[in-house]
């Protein structure tokens, strides 16, 4: 058996893992985090789409960071 779970057994560690080309994730990287402040600095514009076209990321990719990493409670938790 591999190392990793295949796609198929569809198994997430926790809320902070995803898996992703077959690796499991379950911290934040550090172009993770420069996307989320991308995002964050977009103000009323922000969206996912402009993350993943200005870190020429697929949308499903800035689409999965955003939900693993809770990036719209982090918003929120910074605008309080």
């Amino acid at each position: 058996m591999s190392e990793y779970p295949s796609k198929r057994e569809g198994v997430i560690k926790n809320k902070r893992s995803f898996i992703m080309a077959n690796k499991i994730i379950n911290r934040e990287t550090p172009l993770m985090h420069q996307a989320f402040e991308f995002y964050y600095n977009l103000g009323q514009e922000r969206n996912c789409g402009r993350v993943a076209g200005e870190f020429h990321k697929f949308m499903r990719t800035v689409e999965m960071w955003s939900n693993s990493f809770n990036w719209v409670d982090r918003v929120a938790e910074r605008d309080k």
